[in-house]
């Protein structure tokens, strides 16, 4: 079994609650894929945790930003909060994250932090209009390995393209055809339930399950405003969007 989590986006109260619930399920490995920081609080923190936990992940567009400076065609509040951000990472945090590639390759198939129809993988989004695409690109890039799995984050929303199934319970993944899940998100949420959303995969049964974890949004609030961070962020976590 392995837990897949993606845009912790720096939101220590979730992530920790997200990370006591997969030790629950005592799984065999931990993938992150991306955006580990931005938006909220308390980055190193989340970075040290992931470090700890020996998550292997690939880097998303606010991880970079932090990194290097390029804003990755942020808004204005993301271009803000990765500059923040880039001045507080230590030194150990930064190269945590510079270890992680863009795309990762496994047996198994990709894993991307955006999307597999651009170059750059850290950018682009996987939706329900642009999902047919990103499938072809990801079977292309992939080898067309029977059952490829492509795992994708970004869009902060749960969702499996490549199967005729809900996004609930337990699904299960077909032998033959790729498919491209996206296990939502653990610090910012944004399909209109504020819970952190992470998916739990067992590769062997070839099936997947989205859990969510109820964690201290208030927790999460009060650190943005002792950083002087935007309120509005914090109201977007109550909202789930």
């Amino acid at each position: 079994m392995i837990a897949v989590i993606a845009d912790v986006h720096a939101n220590l109260p979730a992530l920790r609650a997200v990370l006591g619930e997969v030790r629950r399920h005592r799984v065999d490995g931990l993938l992150c894929l991306g955006d580990v920081v931005g938006y909220h609080a308390e980055p190193d923190e989340c970075v040290g945790l992931l470090a700890e936990a020996g998550c292997a992940g690939v880097l998303g567009n606010h991880d970079l930003g932090a990194l290097t400076g390029d804003d990755h065609h942020a808004g204005s509040v993301a271009r803000a909060i990765q500059r923040w951000t880039g001045e507080r990472l230590s030194a150990a945090a930064r190269a945590f994250l510079a270890s992680w590639p863009a795309r990762l390759y496994r047996p198994w198939g990709q894993a991307v932090h955006g999307c597999y129809t651009h170059p750059a993988a850290t950018i682009g989004y996987v939706t329900a209009t642009t999902a047919a695409a990103n499938l072809a690109a990801f079977a292309a890039s992939a080898g067309l390995i029977p059952g490829a799995v492509g795992w994708f984050g970004h869009t902060h929303t749960p969702a499996i393209h490549g199967v005729a199934a809900e996004v609930a319970g337990e699904v299960e993944l077909p032998a033959s055809g790729c498919t491209l899940i996206n296990p939502g998100s653990v610090g910012q949420p944004r399909d209109g339930d504020p819970r952190a959303s992470f998916a739990l995969w067992d590769p062997d049964r070839r099936t997947v399950r989205i859990v969510r974890v109820a964690y201290d949004i208030d927790a999460t609030v009060r650190a943005l405003t002792a950083a002087g961070l935007p309120a509005e962020l914090g109201q977007r976590l109550r909202d789930g969007r």
